[in-house]
């Protein structure tokens, strides 16, 4: 029988008291959902480390993304917590030394400990009654990833911070930055971000963008487009000289809007006054007030509402958008292609497509010559697929081949059937025409055997009369 050495109990103990003390935090419901003390719960908040929750990704201009971390966000958050519970479980995930690290759902994990704080009272849905928040979330439950790398947490935490409130593109783009860095390859950042890989290589292009342009990005000086499209301009000088050109044009297209929205707001206050005025009116008068009363009202609510659109406008930053780097580009002389929109693609393309379709050939009323009529069904067929949500574009053009196929078929049988139509006509007529050839041939023999016969008549009655 073996011996433990003072050493190996005081190993034993130093694990059974650590599985005892372990077991106290956290309680496993079924599979990887456990309850978990809420106490004993970090968060990463240091984005120096080598790894942080995305909503926290440090921007390049010093500041921190923080996206749905705002006080109020905070708060909107923890009062539904409160009157409805917590819906969904926290992502924890646990190191060997113990330490348990929410890796997504830090909003929640602050809307918790802001009631708990409080100790204010919440709505249990196990119990279904009202009670200290301290006792309903001394514990809560969250899906348990143990010894996870920072790549799986990465792919985690962003995946649930996507479906909630979304961090922006500012932040998103900061953090492919850093995954680069991190040597990530194509297939990890389009399996973490669910994006496609055109997305990711114009990423990559605002990536590789010169320190001005791209803190301006971040920044939310210029959108995602207006980015992607100055990245194309290889010259950094003529970069940002394009950048600021277009950011005249920027704050231009803001004026104008805000100067538009005040003008509507002083009309909408203008009817209002009017409005008021026909209540007092009739009330004067003694004429049923109702109408006008609602009508006023009407008035009311149309003001508040352009003044809530000129407060907006009047509070936006401005950001440059692609229209304004391509009035930029226009500006310098540049020949500038604008791609249809989806809206003009339908106009232009679509539409005639029907049309030519369902007429036959046939647009504006007047037959179009030069045109294969199997090419204007494929952009029907494609267009209805695109209608219909169908992303199979091979099966689309196998449908599409195998109808063309069929379709020749057809018409290959059809000549065939005028060939031998025709080719009846002509047995027809070549046996109508030996049949009159040989009547005719029968009719001369006749008439010459008849003349014979009359001569031979005629020489035997000069015989007898001699």
């Amino acid at each position: 029988m073996r011996t433990l050495s003072a050493n190996g109990v005081g190993v034993f103990f130093f694990y059974l008291v650590k599985e005892l003390i372990m077991s106290t935090k956290i309680k496993q419901i079924k599979g990887n959902l456990y309850e978990i003390k809420l106490s004993e719960l970090q968060l990463a908040c240091d984005s120096s480390t080598d790894w942080w929750n995305p909503r926290r990704t440090p921007l390049p201009d010093g500041t921190v993304c923080q996206k749905g971390l705002g006080d109020q966000d905070i708060s909107e958050l923890a009062e539904s917590i409160k009157k409805q519970g917590l819906n969904d479980p926290l992502s924890v995930r646990k190191f060997e030394d113990g330490t348990l690290q929410v890796i997504a759902g830090d909003r929640r994990y602050n809307a918790l400990d802001s009631l708990v704080s409080s100790n204010e009272e919440c709505y249990d849905p196990a119990s279904s009654e009202w009670k200290p928040a301290e006792e309903v979330y001394e514990y809560v439950e969250a899906r348990l990833h143990q010894d996870i790398s920072d790549e799986e947490a990465w792919e985690i935490a962003f995946q649930e911070n996507s479906t909630s409130i979304d961090i922006g593109d500012h932040a998103t783009i900061a953090l492919i930055k850093k995954w680069r860095d991190l040597g990530w390859d194509d297939a990890a950042l389009l399996r973490m971000t669910g994006k496609s890989i055109t997305w990711l290589r114009e990423t990559d292009h605002i990536i590789e963008l010169d320190d001005d342009t791209f803190s301006a990005f971040t920044a939310g000086e210029l959108n995602r487009s207006a980015a992607v499209d100055l990245s194309k301009i290889e010259d950094v000088a003529d970069r940002l000289c394009r950048l600021e050109k277009a950011k005249l044009y920027a704050q231009k297209h803001l004026d104008a809007l805000r100067q538009r929205a005040k003008e509507d707001l002083e009309k909408s206050e203008l009817s209002a006054e009017v409005a008021e005025a026909y209540v007092v009116e009739a009330e004067m008068t003694g004429e049923d007030v109702s109408q006008a009363e609602a009508d006023a009202d009407i008035s009311v609510k149309q003001v508040e509402s352009k003044k809530q659109k000129s407060d907006q406008l009047e509070n936006r930053n401005v950001e440059v958008g692609i229209k304004d780097v391509r009035n930029a580009a226009r500006e310098e002389g540049d020949d500038v292609v604008i791609p249809l929109t989806m809206s003009k693609v339908k106009k232009h393309h679509f539409n005639p497509c029907r049309e030519l379709y369902d007429s036959d050939g046939y647009l504006n009323g007047e037959e179009v010559e030069n045109i294969r009529m199997e090419d204007v069904t494929l952009v029907v067929r494609l267009k209805e697929a695109w209608d219909d949500g169908n992303r199979d574009i091979v099966g689309i053009l196998q449908d599409h081949y195998a109808c063309v196929c069929e379709d020749e078929d057809v018409e290959e049988d059809v000549e065939e059937d005028v060939e031998e139509d025709e080719d009846v006509d002509e047995d027809v007529e070549e046996d109508v025409e030996e049949d009159v050839e040989e009547d005719v041939e029968e009719d001369v023999e006749d008439e010459t055997a008849a003349a014979e016969a009359a001569a031979q008549e005629d020489a035997e009655a000069e015989e007898y009369e001699e």
